[in-house]
């Protein structure tokens, strides 16, 4: 009887102990007065993964030039999911789009821990992007089905659906207009109201929507198979600019738009598909040819970290592939090796 009382009191005792120094790792892990492991991130590369294999990740590059791959995973001892498409910061947290998996996942900024998973319940939809309106509410689009899903960022409930009649895909908030690329229109919803006009053209699948410094959309448009830009004033909604980029060829879905400082910078293909990087100057109205990216087996992605372009390279959608940064006149400054597939860089600030 003595041998097992002293077991019986042993256990529980280190059962506290345990706990007691899970606390304290848990304590100086969570210091947020103390650099965390996502401060040292310079940017994410979000990959896609093999679709349906479940494969999808984040690659995290480092400020010190290293590379961290299966970030999410290692971090949080679970798979990311199935076809990673997207990566944004609201409120706090990152919220990252796996559409072939129908969720949202949502961790924290400081640490990349798992805050919430959320599920889109229709086998027939594909969750695209995710935008923040303010007012802890953030908007989901949706590549397959007719409809737009609010979310409350408290909470990370879909409490909202706004039906709008066609796929959804990029999307750009500013103040209280958010616009949406919507099958072959434009659609600019009042997130005050749920109203929303149609503009009758639409940006490329997805081409980003950058807003500038004076406050102003940019779209970049390939109605007709003609190519050009088109400047948005978001208050009056009405076309300040309708640039035609004359003898510039767009692939819709490979189409890329990214503002740095006051330059546009867009992808353009020849007849092999090959890509080419141009710019527009916003302040000189002109545009122009920069450079033919090299060692680029497939552009799939267009990003931007300082005054330098970071461009995806998917190579054969198979394997690892590669992030590569480029200064503005086309010189490669360095070349990381990713996860499968990558298809979008977010940077980290």
């Amino acid at each position: 009887m003595r041998k097992i009382f002293l077991y019986l009191f042993a256990i529980p005792a280190l059962v506290l102990g345990l706990a007691a120094c899970d606390s304290d790792d848990d304590q100086s892990r969570h210091d947020d007065n103390q650099p965390s492991l996502v401060d040292s991130v310079r940017f994410f590369a979000v990959c896609e993964g093999n679709y349906s294999r479940g494969n999808a990740s984040i690659t995290a590059i480092m400020k010190d030039g290293s590379i961290r791959q299966n970030f999410f995973q290692n971090i949080n001892g679970r798979p990311l999911g199935d076809v990673a498409h997207y990566m944004t910061l609201i409120d706090n947290n990152f919220y990252i789009v796996l559409n072939n998996s129908g969720k949202i996942e949502v961790v924290d900024n400081k640490h990349f821990e798992s805050q919430a998973t959320i599920f889109v319940y229709n086998t027939n939809c594909q969750p695209r992007y995710v935008c923040g309106i303010g007012n802890n509410r953030a908007v989901i689009s949706d590549a397959s089905c007719d409809s737009l899903r609010i979310i409350d960022t408290e909470s990370f409930e879909i409490v909202d659906r706004i039906y709008v009649g066609s796929p959804t895909n990029q999307m750009t908030a500013v103040g209280s207009k958010l616009f949406v690329k919507a099958g072959n229109e434009t659609i600019i919803l009042n997130t005050t109201t749920n109203k929303f006009t149609k503009l009758d053209f639409a940006a490329a699948a997805d081409s980003k929507m950058p807003v500038d410094k004076e406050g102003k959309v940019w779209i970049l448009n390939n109605d007709n198979y003609k190519a050009s830009l088109i400047r948005i004033d978001p208050e009056t909604e009405k076309i300040l600019l309708h640039k035609e980029l004359d003898n510039i060829t767009l692939d819709e879905w490979g189409a890329r738009l990214e503002l740095v400082d006051n330059t546009l910078y867009f992808i353009a293909i020849d007849s092999d598909y090959k890509p080419y990087v141009y710019k527009y100057s916003i302040q000189a109205d002109s545009y122009s040819f920069v450079f033919s990216p090299s060692d680029i087996t497939y552009l799939y992605g267009l990003g931007s970290i300082g005054f330098n372009l970071v461009i995806c390279d998917a190579t054969d959608f198979s394997q690892s592939g590669y992030v590569l940064e480029f200064s503005p006149t086309g010189d490669i400054i360095n070349k990381f090796k990713t996860g499968i597939t990558p298809c979008f860089i977010f940077k980290n600030n």
